[in-house]
């Protein structure tokens, strides 16, 4: 890309994690499907999309080869990507989505559609139990990501604006003008609200906070032609607005339940262990104290000396299934990080030979 630094692949908001597994495809099976009842895009049946297509492509330097674009027939505003094997995909737009952009508004969303292949999201089985919260704070996150995919690939504010504008509010250009002086403003007005405005339910940024993110991404001028270079050190200030913004309108409750099922784990675990070991030392009291506070720790005292050993064991280990089996549900991937740090220092925390 012409006159930018950054790979594809430092375009992930903070929070936009590599996926950790691979999904797996029936490649042969998803490809006959959408040939079968999809349109697909071909210079000498479609040439308008085939040609926003081709830009995507070349400014977001893809192989042709391992992308292929259709159209399927649906009043609905909708674009989607699906992984066809590790190094294809394929691209699915709705033919109402089509009729209302324009060409350089249609590279906007091919790029960002084909962000989520670039950035590995596609190879990630997703986990869609209601409870996982830890999944929506993702997926929010990769949203954003994938706008600025779209952005390098339309090369244009307003574009990248006007196209996600026309899919928000599912007005044609008959009814909108970019006026980047009255987002500003509607962006004020957010400021000045308190606590979390948007559903935490959601797998998508609000219009508002999505419109905010590419701004301040654009300022880096870097996803233009001939713009300046990216700076990194930029870049990182950028995230650091951008993040801010999500929690404190979105992800705010989200985080923090999951911190307190976190710590609510962290506790019996070390309970559970401290329950094993037949002593509840003034050492790892010392250690409850500095990491649960004074109140929890004379908690678990009194428990502990309610019961007899046996006693105290099972009743640790019913207290440690319950936060664990919570934890689990709602943050499974913070969860894993969580179990393998405090499993590698409880032992030495505990029950060092130090008194």
């Amino acid at each position: 890309m012409d006159g930018y630094e950054l790979s594809i692949d430092e375009l992930r908001v903070p929070g936009d994690v590599v996926a950790i597994e691979e999904m797996p495809v029936a490649a042969t099976r998803k490809s006959s499907l959408f040939l079968l009842n999809d349109l697909l895009v071909q210079q000498d049946v479609t040439p308008g999309i085939c040609a926003a297509v081709n830009t995507a492509l070349n400014r977001l330097k893809v192989d042709a080869n391992s992308v292929s674009v259709f159209v399927y027939a649906s009043p609905h505003f909708q674009a989607e990507c699906h992984l066809i094997d590790s190094s294809r995909c394929a691209v699915r737009i709705s033919s109402s989505l089509v009729e209302s952009l324009d060409e350089s508004e249609l590279t906007f969303v091919i790029g960002h559609e084909l962000g989520h292949f670039l950035l590995g999201h596609l190879r990630e089985t997703r986990n869609t139990d209601e409870e996982n919260l830890e999944e929506l704070v993702l997926s929010r996150r990769r949203e954003l990501s994938v706008d600025r995919v779209g952005l390098v690939a339309c090369r244009s504010l307003d574009i990248a604006l006007s196209a996600m504008m026309k899919t928000m509010s599912g007005l044609s250009a008959k009814h909108l003008q970019i006026n980047v002086a009255g987002l500003v403003a509607q962006l004020r007005t957010l400021d000045q609200q308190a606590g979390a405005l948007y559903s935490v339910m959601s797998t998508h940024p609000s219009f508002v906070i999505r419109c905010r993110a590419l701004l301040w991404f654009s300022m880096n001028g870097g996803f233009q032609q001939d713009g300046e270079t990216i700076e990194k050190n930029q870049l990182d200030k950028i995230n650091k607005f951008i993040v801010a913004d999500l929690e404190r309108y979105i992800d705010k409750p989200a985080l923090e339940r999951i911190s307190e099922i976190e710590q609510e784990f962290q506790f019996w675990f070390m309970a559970a262990a401290v329950a094993r070991s037949g002593s509840f030392s003034k050492r790892a009291q010392s250690v409850f104290m500095d990491k649960f506070g004074e109140e929890s720790t004379s908690k678990l005292k009194i428990l502990l000396s309610s019961f007899n050993s046996s006693e105290a064991i099972a009743e640790c280990s019913k207290r440690f299934e319950t936060a664990q089996y919570a934890f689990e549900k709602i943050a499974p991937r913070r969860y894993a990080d969580s179990e393998r740090d405090i499993s590698s220092s409880v032992q030495q925390i505990l029950f060092s030979s130090h008194p």
